[in-house]
Parts: structure tokens; sequence; C-alpha cells
């Protein structure tokens, strides 16, 4: 309980600091410190999971779960901005997209601290949290068609998505690497890198949580990470563990918590030109008009 309230603690003071105008100018770095922290505990979520593949019924309705609770908060913000910020159905639609992700470095970091690494809840949340990064990814494609009509890029997405699927699915745990802290954070760092350089090329946008994923599923570990390390049979150090390495675990699940707490800074939801919010917004063609105030003000 004691990690439960230091990171509640650290996430409260995250959001204390989105709140003072320096961190502006580092948004571009929080931003891509928060996606290498997010990629490394994704990664060892990854190598813990394990797909039943007798029970593929009982992941589809998970599946149709996860769907619904990355769709119902987005359509309801949606709603919120359409009525009273009188912005047309489209528009909306894209700017309601920051109530759908889900924040699964926070959930799955907190739900291990509490000491449910071995419970079913935490297995389930972790399968439901995995599949609501999935439709959110999914759910942006047909709102870009619908935004800018439908481009032959749009296909290079939909294929490196089921790629990667196909591989977590086909390929589970069977790369042996090396797989100690620091190398999951070397992973953590590359998977980031090609994250950013597909974004770069064909100006799509890939979340890292999903290849992060992935990886961790190809990867075969032979020791304990993430959840593994609250579970009630595991001693408080992992034998021959560098002292630093646990030093770099404990520092990047601690400070995805501050990083998390200082992304929804009102300071940095400013609306540009291409009329929708740089916090939420991954298409660079113009939806309606280039607006001042950010509607997020209201909601910070």
């Amino acid at each position: 309980m004691q990690r439960v309230l230091i990171y509640s603690v650290l996430l409260i003071a995250g959001m204390g600091l989105s709140q003072l105008a320096f961190v502006d100018a580092l948004r571009d770095a929080i931003s891509a410190l928060t996606m290498i922290f997010l990629a490394y505990i994704m990664t060892e979520v990854g190598m813990e999971f394990d797909i039943d593949k007798s029970r593929l019924r009982q992941y589809a309705v998970d599946y149709l779960i996860a769907m619904g609770a990355a769709a119902i908060p987005w359509l309801s913000a949606a709603l919120y901005f359409w009525w009273f910020f009188n912005l047309g159905a489209r528009e909306a639609l894209l700017v309601g997209r920051f109530a759908s992700p889900t924040s699964a470095g926070i959930l799955f970091t907190l739900l291990a601290a509490a000491g449910l690494a071995a419970t079913w809840v935490y297995k389930k949340a972790r399968i439901l949290a995995i599949f609501d990064d999935l439709d959110t990814v999914l759910l942006m494609i047909p709102l870009k068609m619908a935004l800018i009509g439908f481009e032959p890029k749009l296909l290079i997405l939909i294929t490196v998505i089921l790629a990667l699927l196909a591989a977590a699915y086909f390929c589970i745990h069977w790369l042996r690497v090396p797989t100690n802290n620091a190398w999951v954070a070397v992973y953590a760092l590359g998977v980031w890198g090609g994250s950013f350089a597909f974004d770069y090329v064909t100006e799509l946008h890939l979340e890292v949580l999903l290849p992060a994923f992935a990886l961790g599923c190809i990867i075969k570990s032979d020791h304990l990470h993430g959840s593994a390390e609250y579970g009630a049979q595991r001693p408080r150090m992992r034998p021959h563990e560098p002292l630093w390495e646990g030093l770099l675990d404990r520092g990047i699940k601690r400070g995805v918590h501050v990083l998390c707490g200082d992304g929804p800074s009102s300071s940095s939801a400013r609306w540009n030109g291409s009329g929708c919010s740089s916090a939420t917004c991954d298409s660079h063609h113009p939806i309606e008009q280039h607006r001042e105030v950010s509607p997020f003000s209201c909601l910070w």
C-alpha cells in the first residue's frame, strides 16, 4: 500500500507541475519521455502475457467490453463539445478523442503495487486495457477518413497494426534476448524511436503501447517483470540484480506517474491551425477554422 500512496502523490504532483508556465516549453521532451516510460511498462506487460487459444470466444467478449470503454467516453466528450461549444460533428469527434485512450501504464503499476498482481482482477484488467488501446487506434482510422477522405497510406497503418497483432499471437514468447531491466529500457527506447520515425515518415500516428506490448509478447523472459515483482511469492530483491537496475525500474515506474500527471495541461492544449487540439490531433489537414481558445480550459 505504501507504493500506491507514493504513486498517487507523484501523480498529483505531476498535475500540479502541469500548471506552471515553464512546463509548456518542455512539452515535446515530456511527451517523448512519457512514451518511452510507457513503452517500458507495456513491454513488461507483454512479457508476462500469455494467450489461452482455447478461450478465443471469451477474448471476443472482452474486446466488445473494451470497445465500449473506449467509445462511450469518446462519444460523450464529443457530444459535450458539440453541444456547448457549437463545433461541427466531425470536429467534436476529433477533440473528444482525448477521453478515449486508457492510462494503461498507471493502471498496471497501481494494481500491481496494491498487491493485486496475482488476482483475476489484474489479469482481466490487463486484457481489457490492451483491447482498449487497440480499439482507440482502430476507431481513429474511420474518423480520419471522415475528416480528410480516404488516403492509401491509411492502409499502411492498418497493415502495421495487423502485423503487430499477428506477431504477438503466432510468435508469443519465441524470441530469446536479454530481459533484465536495462535491456527492457533499451527495447522501450527502440520502440519509441521506431514509432516516432513511423509518424514522421508516414504522417500517421501509431501509439507506442501496441508495438511495445507486441514486442513483449514476442520476447521469451526468464526473469520476473512488471506485476510479477509485486507477487506474493516473490522476494523483495531478485537474486543477482544490480542495485542500479532496481533503481532504474523504480525510477521509470515512479516517473511515469509524474509525467502522466503533467500531461493533461490546459496550457499545452492549444487550438492549432488545423482546428483541433495539439494534444489530440494527428492530422495536418484543416477542418473548419482557426480558433485561439481551447475548449480544454473548462476541464482542467
